[in-house]
């Protein structure tokens, strides 16, 4: 997705925090499995509001795939 806005400064630091995204997501997963069947059904219904144009659907969806994200990193080992 960042790819395909065409902004290569925003592809360079998105490709710059890959790694650390990563380890977080897995590390979250550890932290939390019973959450990967909700991460992946919000995962599928961002990719469909992309297909279909929804650009207030996806911000709606974003918003709600993010929420949880400061609750995830404070139970994350330090």
């Amino acid at each position: 997705m960042v790819a395909a806005v065409g902004n290569l400064v925003l592809l360079e630091v998105y490709d710059s925090l890959r790694s650390r995204q990563q380890r977080v997501a897995v590390s979250a997963m550890r932290a939390k499995p019973a959450r990967i069947p909700t991460i992946n059904n919000q995962h599928a219904n961002i990719v469909d509001l992309l297909r279909h144009n929804d650009f207030p659907g996806l911000s709606a969806a974003l918003a709600e795939h993010l929420r949880p994200i400061p609750e995830v990193l404070d139970q994350l080992p330090t």
